[in-house]
């Protein structure tokens, strides 16, 4: 395998990150266009930005294992 080409498992946890970020963006915006709602509340400030937490952890480690791979870190 090439050195400048991702792992599998980096490119793997880059799209799990991408797909939790989008899904919690959805309930934020959600939230956001349906103002102060019991519903819309749950949904975008106790699921929404938690999956956003979990999308940039993701991608931190995403990050952190490809600069390891290379011998950056």
């Amino acid at each position: 395998m090439p050195e400048n080409l991702p792992s599998v498992g980096v490119t793997r946890l880059t799209s799990l990150a991408v797909n939790f970020a989008l899904v919690g963006l959805v309930c934020v915006l959600l939230f956001l266009w349906h103002g102060m709602g019991a519903w819309s509340m749950g949904l975008g400030m106790f699921i929404g930005m938690p999956l956003l937490v979990i999308a940039i952890l993701l991608y931190g480690v995403a990050v952190a294992r490809d600069l390891k791979r290379r011998g950056a870190l």
